[in-house]
């Protein structure tokens, strides 16, 4: 007898290029998520950061994909802005700008692709672990 291979698990949210899709991205990531074994506020503070960049450099519908594959949680955004974004370096008295900095320090590794359709899609892997009963 084999074994079948895991499936992931996808969801997509479709948001508008508003400052509110920023909660609604986070509430569908943590939603998702149940059960992967994941930091629910490390999803949250990954999500929110890579929405809040979309919002604030795109315009037009923003996609958000959460997919689960065994052994991590795959965070995608897609956007409408050509522009790649890059990590910045600001100072103490800039109120923003580190957004890509903090997802570099909490995701196992992020990336951004420029999709053939003219869209590009910022991602992040976080590392899901067991969750085990207290």
């Amino acid at each position: 007898m084999s074994e079948e291979p895991a499936r992931d698990h996808q969801a997509r949210l479709l948001l508008p290029d508003a400052a509110g899709s920023v909660a609604r991205a986070r509430i569908f990531a943590r939603d998702t998520a149940v059960g992967c074994g994941i930091d629910c506020d490390m999803l949250a503070l990954v999500t929110s950061e890579l929405v809040t960049n979309a919002v604030r450099y795109s315009t037009g519908e923003i996609e958000l994909t959460i997919t689960q594959r065994e052994g991590h949680l795959r965070v995608e955004v897609r956007d409408h802005s050509s522009e790649l974004p890059t990590i910045r370096h600001p100072t103490s008295s800039e109120r923003s700008g580190r957004g890509l900095a903090i997802v570099e320090a909490t995701a196992a590794r992020w990336w951004v692709h420029r999709n053939a359709d003219g869209t590009k899609t910022v991602g992040a892997d976080l590392e899901c672990r067991p969750i085990r009963a207290t």
